[in-house]
């Protein structure tokens, strides 16, 4: 009774009252419209999803290798799938092949994002009930293999580590609806899950979405404790992160204390020579400087873009990147000539 009231005011968009007073006016001819109602609801989606399933085992049946890319394609999200992703799993060939029949049965929609022509950045999408329904049949019908699971989560993180290094925004920022849609999927464990959000975390930062990146971040950072430990590298990496996200929305005491953690870890692990710490203490030194720490800032910058220069050069975009904070930390100690000279080093 609950569940036939429930369908019947949401499709006819009655408020709760307007139900009561039907049903108290003309109950057994009310009911039985409702009953009549859920009848053709339950017949429609039987027949949906065999309308659905059958073109999917069609498409099984021409090549067992499609299960994988059916899995793949219903875990993402259901717009704006990237051709690319898919073509990163299976290769050019079988991709084409199987977004020719997922086309002929009118399971997809193609549209071509002008931005990326120079990429064949092509995307489809498809309707969240097909994809739901694909997803179901698979895990029913074919069952899903861990070892397929684990292959698919390494192709959408070596995808998305391949866009971030590329600092490619646009593709950046459309992959975080996809990235949160597989966070939500019970299949995936809780540490895959942590390794996600920290990506998702990092895709809303490159897309200056810092509130989120801060929530993905402090969801993430207990599972990594728990884990790796306190003292663990992994550990280090998210909390520098985080710390990264408190400085750009102007929580700098948080910044501090989180980038400080970060640091004394990596102090543990590696020399001052690795660049990875050096990026840390740039971090940091920024933050000291918006604290006034000015002395703290002098010992831990200026040896941290040293080694940027070491490591790359003076002219290479990275070390300008280092010096460029090193020029503000002299204009906010009123050393303007050597802040000048500093971040015109970094403009060149």
């Amino acid at each position: 009774d609950v569940s036939m009231a429930a369908y019947f005011i949401k499709e006819e968009s009655m408020s709760f009252s307007e139900y009561l007073q039907h049903l108290d006016s003309n109950k057994q001819s009310f009911v039985l419209v409702q009953k009549n109602m859920l009848q053709t609801i339950s017949d429609y989606r039987k027949t949906r999803y065999d309308i659905i399933t059958l073109p999917i085992q069609s498409i099984i049946d021409s090549n067992a290798e499609y299960i994988d890319l059916l899995l793949f394609m219903s875990m993402l999200d259901c717009n704006d799938i990237p051709q690319d992703l898919l073509r990163l799993y299976k290769g050019e060939t079988m991709i084409r092949d199987f977004i020719h029949h997922l086309k002929r049965f009118s399971l997809i929609t193609i549209k071509s994002d002008q931005a990326f022509n120079k990429d064949r950045y092509v995307k489809f999408s498809i309707h969240r009930n097909t994809k739901t329904i694909i997803y179901n049949y698979i895990a029913d019908k074919v069952k899903i293999k861990q070892r397929v699971l684990d292959n698919i989560l390494n192709v959408i993180h070596n995808y998305i580590d391949q866009e971030l290094e590329r600092h490619n925004l646009p593709k950046i920022y459309a992959l975080i609806p996809h990235i949160e849609e597989l966070v939500q999927n019970n299949k995936v464990s809780e540490l895959a899950k942590a390794e996600l959000y920290k990506k998702l975390g990092l895709c809303y930062f490159y897309s200056s979405l810092y509130t989120k990146a801060k929530g993905a971040f402090e969801k993430d950072l207990p599972t990594y404790i728990k884990q790796y430990g306190e003292d663990h590298i992994q550990t280090a990496r998210l909390s520098a992160q985080l710390g990264v996200i408190y400085r750009n929305i102007g929580n700098f005491e948080k910044a501090k204390m989180m980038l400080q953690d970060a640091n004394l870890i990596y102090k543990n692990h590696y020399s001052l020579d690795n660049i990875e710490y050096a990026a840390v203490r740039v971090y940091l030194g920024n933050v000291y400087c918006h604290l006034g720490l000015y002395d703290k800032v002098r010992d831990i910058l200026i040896p941290a873009v040293n080694v940027y220069k070491k490591q790359f050069g003076s002219s290479n975009i990275q070390t300008a990147w280092a010096n460029s904070y090193l020029g503000i930390f002299f204009s906010d100690i009123g050393q303007y000539f050597k802040a000048k000279d500093i971040l015109k080093q970094s403009l060149a």
